[in-house]
């Protein structure tokens, strides 16, 4: 079984890497990468992540108040910021 993680982060070359090691870690496959919590709040509902990666500093909505949103539409998700 493996444990699906989406990745929140605004700077590109960081997301990419750090969804390419998601997705060759053993156990783990990357189900979502996004570069604003606008656009997470739009996929993650129906990528139902195990383990969302979330950056804190990000353009527009903070990844503290995208956490605060996205809690209620995924209860059983880990938030790591």
């Amino acid at each position: 079984m493996n444990i699906a993680v989406c990745i929140v982060e605004d700077d590109a070359p960081a997301r990419e890497i750090l969804a390419d090691w998601v997705r060759h870690a053993s156990g783990f496959k990357c189900v979502g990468a996004h570069g604003s919590v606008e656009a997470a709040l739009e996929h993650l509902p129906a990528e139902k992540p195990s383990v969302v990666l979330m950056d804190i500093n990000l353009p527009g909505m903070s990844g503290i108040e995208g956490v605060r949103r996205l809690k209620p539409m995924l209860p059983e998700t880990l938030f790591l910021m």
